[in-house]
C-alpha cells in the first residue's frame, strides 16, 4: 500500500515589524514593506503597550489599503516592550523581525538598549535592525531606489544581500 501525500501549497513569506513610536513607524514600515512585496509575503505591524490601547499614529497610509500585500495591525498589552516582541515573534513564526533603533548609544550595561539586547539576543527568526529616526519620508508604494548594505564578511552577509536583491 502506497500513501499518498498532499503536497501543501508553500507558507507566504511573513514580515513581523515591532514599531514602539510615531518616529520610528515611517522607516519601519517602508523597509518591511518593501521586503514583504518583494517576498510576495504577508506583514504584521506590532506595537506593544502597557494601557493596550491603539496609538493615534498608527494608521497606514491610504495607498497601502489596495496594496498587493497583506498588512494586520496588532496592538499588543504587555509591561515589557522586549517580552511582548518575544512574545509574539514565538506566538508568529514570522521569517523575518524587523525592530528599529533610534542610534543613541544607551548609558550602562546595555549594549543598544534595554527593549533591543534582549529580542537580539533571544529571537528565534532573521532580524533587521533599522535606524530609524522621524526624518524619513512616507512611505512610497513603488519600493526604494537603493539600498545600502554594510558587510564586514560575516555570517549575516549572505542574508543581508539576499534581502537587498530581492527588495
Amino acid at each position: 500500500m502506497t500513501d499518498q501525500f498532499e503536497e501543501l501549497p508553500p507558507k507566504p513569506f511573513h514580515v513581523l515589524t515591532a514599531v514602539g513610536s510615531a518616529d520610528d513607524f515611517n522607516p519601519l514600515l517602508a523597509v518591511s514593506y518593501a521586503i514583504a512585496r518583494a517576498q510576495s509575503g504577508n506583514l504584521t505591524i506590532l506595537t506593544i503597550r502597557s494601557s493596550g490601547q491603539i496609538p493615534d499614529w498608527l494608521a497606514l497610509p491610504d495607498d497601502l489599503n489596495s496594496s498587493d500585500v497583506s498588512i494586520h495591525i496588532e496592538v499588543q498589552q504587555h509591561d515589557s516592550p522586549a517580552g511582548g516582541i518575544l512574545d509574539w515573534t514565538s506566538q508568529l513564526s514570522p521569517d523575518l523581525l524587523v525592530v528599529g533603533w533610534q542610534g543613541r548609544l544607551p548609558k550602562g550595561r546595555y549594549l543598544l538598549g534595554s527593549t533591543l539586547d534582549p529580542v537580539l539576543q533571544k529571537v528565534g527568526c532573521d532580524l533587521i535592525v533599522v535606524k530609524a529616526n522621524a526624518n524619513w519620508q512616507p512611505l512610497s508604494v513603488s519600493g526604494p531606489t537603493s539600498i545600502l548594505v554594510p558587510t564586514a564578511g560575516g555570517p549575516n552577509t549572505s542574508l543581508a544581500l539576499d534581502t537587498a536583491f530581492n527588495t
